[in-house]
């Protein structure tokens, strides 16, 4: 019986030719397609998880983003990982800007909360910093960074200074404050940096209410960027360029994320309803091919019929016989590709196809055949 099987198959060698062929092109595409999709799709993953949303406290209008004399209400949303949004944020920059007065060649005094507050200590920028306190910025103590060209004769040593904080309601005063010089910051900048926390201790002492000039952070988790604006605009205020009143507004930068995003998802849909397109394809052709490998077989069929074979082995037969070809293209694009699940769904739906095409004259009885033909 195998070799009247392979007689069969052999005789009309076009038809393995072109049941291989379409069966190959239709199982290279679907390999390519889905190649395509989890490219994109690893893409739009990649994006999620590394593209930087930035987001920025400003004046009500949106104009202004810094000396905003930030309370403390503000600041401690910012930071609070309960109520607030400190845990959907990462690289929060505060900022607390003091006056300096002794005449030393500093003009200001700079609480910082992150090397990323400043272009100068930004090393993403090209800025540069050292501190012999390993967590500087976490820091409590009186200490400070100066600019690199005078850290050598300062280092290790105490400088005095004479600060005085602009939201003070009282203008006139004015405190002497000690700071131990532990680190440098590249660049000439006529300012010190002092720890963030450092700063709201000496605000809290200057102008009894401490304050924050400026805030920014970066979205720690962009698939939760809906979930922290939801928390985040129960304290601060959408930027409203007609309103004129004292409050403080949120401007995320999200529009170019969102932007490509979407656009992606929008690409990644069309690619993914192409595939069951594909699968159809597999299945008409299986069925077609069935049926041209198939017409004129009946009376051959019906013959092996009474020769002894019952239907269910003559329909394994006739399968057999049609889906070599198929079998073999599926078999030789998955090894190339490497994608085995793709070919097999392919060879599926080519199988089904060619099942509805090869059932009816398979089951065609010998007794009724002859009864048409007299």
């Amino acid at each position: 019986m195998d070799g009247m099987l392979l007689k069969r198959m052999l005789r009309r060698p076009w038809m393995l030719l072109v049941s291989f062929a379409v069966s190959g092109t239709l199982c290279l595409l679907l390999c390519l397609l889905i190649g395509y999709r989890d490219r994109q799709q690893a893409h739009l993953d990649e994006i999620r998880n590394s593209y930087e949303i930035k987001a920025v406290v400003t004046d009500l209008r949106g104009t202004k983003s810094d000396n905003l004399g930030l309370s403390r209400r503000y600041t401690d949303f910012l930071l609070d990982t309960e109520n607030g949004i400190g845990a959907y944020v990462r690289d929060l920059c505060l900022t607390k800007t003091f006056m300096e007065l002794s005449g030393s060649g500093y003009a200001a005094v700079v609480g910082v909360s992150d090397e990323r507050c400043m272009d100068a200590t930004d090393r993403r920028i090209g800025g540069d910093w050292f501190s012999e306190v390993k967590d500087f910025y976490n820091s409590e103590e009186m200490i400070c960074l100066v600019p690199s060209s005078d850290y050598s004769r300062h280092a290790g040593q105490e400088i005095t200074l004479l600060l005085q904080d602009g939201y003070a309601m009282d203008k006139d005063r004015i405190e002497t404050y000690t700071f131990r010089v532990v680190g440098w910051f590249k660049g000439g900048a006529h300012a010190v940096y002092i720890p963030y926390r450092t700063s709201q201790t000496i605000a809290a002492h200057l102008a009894e209410a401490p304050s924050t000039d400026k805030a920014s952070f970066t979205v720690k988790d962009n698939a939760k960027l809906d979930e922290m604006l939801e928390i985040a605009y129960k304290r601060f205020r959408k930027v409203d360029p007609s309103r004129t009143d004292y409050d403080f507004a949120l401007t995320v930068y999200d529009k170019q994320y969102r932007a490509t995003i979407a656009s992606m998802e929008q690409n990644l849909r069309r690619t993914s309803l192409l595939l069951p397109l594909i699968g159809l394809l597999g299945l008409g052709a299986g069925f077609l091919l069935g049926l041209l490998g198939t017409r004129g077989e009946v009376r051959i069929y019906a013959l092996m019929r009474t020769l002894g074979m019952n239907g269910f082995g003559l329909f394994c037969s006739v399968m057999i016989e049609q889906l070599f070809a198929p079998l073999l293209a599926a078999a030789v694009i998955g090894f190339i590709f490497k994608r085995p699940l793709p070919t097999l769904i392919f060879f599926g739906c080519h199988l089904v196809g060619c099942a509805l095409a090869v059932l009816r004259p398979v089951s065609v009885s010998p007794t009724r055949l002859l009864r048409e033909q007299e």
